[in-house]
């Protein structure tokens, strides 16, 4: 009985299965690509319009200098920080953390010496909302008066990489 299946050869052609959706009943479209932005997943009730516009200028993508990238969801943008000292990267995160009480939202974020990575997303409803891209603007403008330092690579995202650096000493 096992013997059989200890024979068989995978099919040569696994994307052309997958695409006639005999594996899975998305469409390739549908599929993960590694070439492309995630499409936006916006939290029910967002003004998609207003949202949109504000976005564009915050993501890498959009072509206005921005530094913010989309999760690989959608639902969400995030973004690394890096500052000259550990106290002005103290200073950053006290001066958001006041922004985030008097808006009543909360980002996933984490440091590490001099560098901030910060996630903005929506919980209920899920999705990005109007509020996370208000929040990320706020941050970019804080970051400014706390004299941001350029990074070496734009547009990294995720913050694993920084999040487990050792600091420089």
């Amino acid at each position: 009985m096992f013997g059989s299946l200890a024979r068989r050869r995978p099919p040569q052609n696994l994307a052309a299965i997958i695409a006639k959706g005999k594996l899975m009943k998305q469409s390739p479209n549908d599929m993960p690509s590694f070439d492309r932005q995630p499409k936006v997943m916006f939290a029910g009730g967002t003004d998609r319009g207003a949202v949109t516009e504000a976005l564009q200028k915050l993501l890498v993508s959009g072509g206005a200098g921005g530094r913010w990238t989309l999760i690989p969801s959608g639902k969400g943008l995030e973004r690394n920080f890096k500052f000259k000292t550990f106290a002005t990267t103290w200073d950053f995160l006290t001066a958001v953390s006041l922004q985030c009480k008097l808006k009543r939202h909360h980002p996933v974020w984490s440091n590490n010496y001099n560098t901030t990575y910060i996630r903005w997303s929506t919980h209920s409803p899920p999705g990005l909302s109007k509020l996370d891209v208000e929040m990320a603007a706020i941050c970019d403008a804080l970051a400014s008066d706390f004299k941001e330092e350029a990074e070496e690579s734009e547009g990294s995202g995720g913050g694993d990489d920084e999040k487990t650096a050792s600091p420089q000493s």
